[in-house]
């Protein structure tokens, strides 16, 4: 029994140690990202049919076309009626990408995961993604329907949907992202049937123009081979007559590749979409290629370096390898991207047994910056590296950030090697506060955690020596509760009262003629008190009769939305005022709770949107209960 609960444990270990930095959520397993985005346009038959004002086509669920682009994809298609366009896809100037965040489509914490992903891009590629001040051609992440995104540089303010119900996974972000600066879909390259094969029995009738092939002419692969685990391919069932029959299959030369195929919606950037981007927007024209040579598949990189298929630069030739038996025991592309996003820190008993090398985890580590080790200037441009810095990466990355941005970081004193973290942290969970740290909450949630975690978010004002021991009992004050309401609570009903908070006209109706206290027991509970008999005795009552606020300040905050803005704090003791007194929305309450474990101090990035008001959080709670409890 020991050995199973040994081998469950580092199954899910694994499972929360190898995806590196996603999101806030982990993203559906048993969907690939195809999946995901046609159930979000109503399926892949009614997805293939939309179009926009202004002759955009929804092509292959997510990408809209001009009418150039979708005659030069489709040259034989019957609304062609001229020849196509020669490469109508344009990059972006310089590569810079300007964007911008559609005014309330996303929150800090949504905002946070997809510059995460664009730094991704720009640490492997010479794209800049810059928040947008007054250039005329930018991106504008919006929040729509589905997750889609306009085929390279278009010119003038074009959309990118990533839709909060379902588009918010960090292999999402790049693949969008991956179409706005020019990619396409791995699985219609012109040169795909050497590599894979089409089961067009198994395609969902009228479908198959999906799979087209696009021409030469539209698209240059620039010599990169074709790359089964892109960030830009289609799952093995991509629309499936039933959902489940494949569709597409690697051809037998690369059986064994077939596995890296589908939910590239979970996956980091491959080497091959690395590669592409270099030679697309010509990384390293400014290198002197004659005197660098990148053996074994290898390319030189804007840095003037190579990068290799499996992460390192040692491919490049002359360079010695040190400690060549030390290696990844998982896939080395990956243990490479890991540790460069800080993975080595932030879970070190699987990186170190499964991405040694990655790590340096076995004497491996050799400085790549040797150049600049006396010299306290940045690897990247200055404004790249700040603006790394101020996502939190000084923090989240710093052993990367160290070698590429010492400048920006201040890491430049060698007397002083950790600046800003000689001080105490207030909060008095040291280990919650490192743990929140390395998972980005210092630049997710900077209202608490550089006051509260100011050690692990290298937020210290004094960069002195720490106190003595004698002084180090004392922590600083935490901010922890929702600030105590100064103006007169509002003339809505009072929330300690059993009453309905629906129309009690409707609450009566739905009882009446469909039964909705026993069927839908949770929402009424919340909203139809009255209705359902809460308030004339029994075992209902004596539940809210036991639920008690443990603050007297409860009802203002509660009345103040704090029961929504801040639920670690007021689900667990505010009860009564937050209104999840009933076992039904306690148990749904608990749910939202369990999230604030250790943290019901702290307003999380985590927290359910302030735009919610306390009505609709029952509703929420509903939702979750009537989900996993019901």
């Amino acid at each position: 029994m020991e050995n199973v609960l040994f081998v469950l444990y580092m199954v899910v270990l694994l499972v929360l140690s190898c995806q590196g930095q996603l999101d806030k959520k982990p993203p559906p397993e048993d969907l690939t990202m195809d999946q995901i985005m046609s159930r979000l346009l109503g399926g892949t038959q009614m997805a293939a049919s939309i179009s926009l004002p202004g002759s955009l086509i929804l092509q292959e669920l997510d990408m809209y076309l001009s009418m150039d682009q979708y005659k030069a994809i489709n040259p034989n298609r019957k609304r062609k009626r001229r020849k196509a366009v020669r490469n109508p896809v344009s990059y972006w100037d310089g590569g810079i990408m300007p964007y911008r965040f559609a005014p309330g489509a996303y929150e800090p914490v949504d905002q946070y995961y997809v510059k995460v992903a664009m730094r991704e891009l720009e640490k492997y590629t010479c794209l800049r993604f810059k928040e947008r001040t007054t250039e005329l051609n930018y991106v504008e992440l919006i929040d729509s329907q589905g997750c889609w995104s306009r085929l390279g540089k278009e010119g003038g303010r074009q959309e990118l949907s990533l839709d909060r119900n379902g588009c918010r996974f960090k292999g999402l972000y790049l693949h969008e992202i991956g179409h706005a600066v020019g990619l396409i879909h791995e699985q219609n390259r012109p040169d795909r049937d050497e590599f894979i094969r089409i089961i067009e029995r198994n395609i969902q009738a009228g479908l198959s123009s999906q799979f087209q092939k696009y021409q030469s002419s539209f698209i240059n692969t620039y010599n990169v081979p074709y790359d089964f685990p892109s960030v830009m391919h289609y799952g093995v069932t991509a629309f499936s007559r039933d959902g489940k029959s494949q569709t597409i299959a690697a051809q037998p030369a690369y059986k064994d590749r077939e596995s890296e195929i589908g939910k590239v919606f979970q996956k980091e950037l491959s080497f091959g979409d690395v590669h592409v981007l270099n030679e697309m927007y010509s990384c390293n024209d400014h290198c002197d290629s004659s005197s660098i040579t990148c053996d074994d598949g290898g390319f030189l990189d804007q840095n003037c370096e190579c990068i290799c298929p499996d992460g390192s630069s040692d491919c490049q030739r002359g360079k010695t390898r040190l400690n060549p038996e030390c290696r990844n025991s998982a896939n080395d592309w990956k243990c490479n991207i890991w540790a460069k996003q800080g993975e080595c820190r932030r879970r070190p008993e699987w990186m170190n047994g499964n991405c040694a090398r990655a790590c340096g985890a076995c004497g491996n580590v050799q400085n790549v910056r040797q150049d600049l080790e006396n010299v306290c200037r940045n690897y990247y441009d200055d404004e790249t590296c700040n603006k790394w810095r101020d996502n939190g990466d000084c923090v989240v990355a710093e052993d990367w950030m160290r070698q590429n941005c010492k400048k920006s970081c201040s890491y430049c004193d060698k007397s002083n090697p950790r600046p800003n973290t000689n001080c105490i942290n207030a909060y008095s969970n040291d280990a919650k506060c490192r743990e929140w740290a390395l998972a980005g909450e210092c630049a997710i949630n900077p209202a608490w955690m550089p006051i509260n975690c100011a050690s692990d978010c290298h937020a210290c004002k004094n960069n002195g020596s720490l106190p003595d021991e004698g002084t180090r009992t004392t922590r600083g004050p935490i901010q922890t509760r929702p600030p105590t309401v100064t103006t007169p609570p509002p003339t809505t009903p009072n929330p300690n009262s059993c009453e309905d908070r629906y129309p009690t006209a409707n609450c009566q109706n739905f009882e009446n003629q469909w039964n909705f206290c026993s069927i839908h027991r949770v929402w009424m509970e919340a909203n139809c008190m009255k209705t359902c008999g809460l308030c004339t005795g029994g075992e209902k009552e004596k539940e809210m009769e036991n639920c008690k606020d443990e603050n007297p300040t409860c009802p203002a905050w509660a009345n103040d939305n704090q029961c929504v803005v801040n639920p670690g704090y007021m689900l667990k003791y505010c009860m009564k005022s937050c209104r999840v007194c009933t076992a039904g929305l306690r148990e749904g309450a608990a749910d939202l709770v369990e999230q604030f474990s250790e943290g019901n101090d702290r307003s999380s990035a985590y927290s359910v949107s302030a735009k919610f008001t306390v009505n609709q959080l029952s509703v929420l709670l509903s939702m979750f209960a009537v989900v996993f409890f019901l």
